[in-house]
């Protein structure tokens, strides 16, 4: 759910604001926080807040944290304040791609391996809905309200949700994990090897493919949409996020 909030929702905001397409183009580089994230993923797994647990903590303090940088989103416009939009709009980002992190470190270690595929299934169904919710539904709010009423009703809910989240299982490191030291440098080689190792280039090529064919409907569709067709936000809500989805 946050990454759309920062991403096409953001980006029909900037449009129908009159914002210029180069300069939208730019902001897409607010989500780079989402492609950079496993640079400081292992400090994750080693540095346990206080509170909640080790994994359960993060997940708690970054969605209650989104909401709080959702509800500032709401009080800025960019039209108005363009370089406090961007402030808001880079620390919801950064956040927002933190709470993946969070919940990504959390929910793989209950996976077993006769049930990844199942399990990864799941987690596609949870991204695509949450697509909907503030790629789709959000678009159809702002059109029936405001977006600076829809950045707020979106920060009530990670709020909400930070509440219900505090009642998640505990997690609790098995002995050999505990007796690991801490070292940043064989932690990502590992992964990188890990990488290489299943599937290599190939599984790149892949990946690739995939985000570019998502990136074009993120970020050009809802523009063109907008300026050039005269739809509604309602419109491309319902078009690219729950048709389309």
């Amino acid at each position: 759910m946050p990454y759309n909030l920062t991403s096409s929702t953001l980006i029909v905001w900037l449009s129908e604001a009159h914002v210029p397409i180069f300069i939208i183009t730019v902001m897409k580089f607010l989500n780079l926080t989402y492609l950079l994230k496993f640079s400081w993923a292992p400090m994750f797994d080693h540095y346990q807040p206080i509170g909640f647990g080790k994994y359960k903590s993060w997940i708690i303090y970054t969605h209650f944290l989104l909401g709080a940088a959702s509800i500032c989103m709401s009080y800025v416009s960019p039209d108005q304040n363009f370089k406090m939009f961007v402030l808001c709009s880079s620390i919801t980002a950064f956040v927002g791609a933190n709470v993946t992190l969070a919940l990504d470190s959390y929910w793989i270690r209950f996976i077993d391996k006769d049930n990844v595929q199942e399990f990864a299934g799941i987690t596609e169904v949870g991204y695509r809905l949450g697509k909907i919710i503030t790629g789709g539904i959000a678009l159809i709010i702002a059109d029936a309200l405001d977006w600076h009423i829809l950045y707020q009703i979106s920060g009530i809910f990670f709020f909400i949700l930070t509440g219900f989240l505090a009642f998640l299982p505990d997690i609790k490191d098995s002995k050999t994990h505990k007796k690991r030291k801490y070292n940043y440098k064989r932690m990502m080689t590992t992964c990188w090897y890990a990488l290489y190792r299943y599937g290599g280039s190939t599984l790149m090529f892949f990946l690739l493919t995939v985000k570019i064919n998502e990136a074009l409907e993120h970020n050009l569709l809802p523009v063109f949409m907008l300026q050039e067709l005269g739809l509604s936000k309602t419109s491309i809500g319902i078009i690219t996020k729950i048709i389309g989805i």
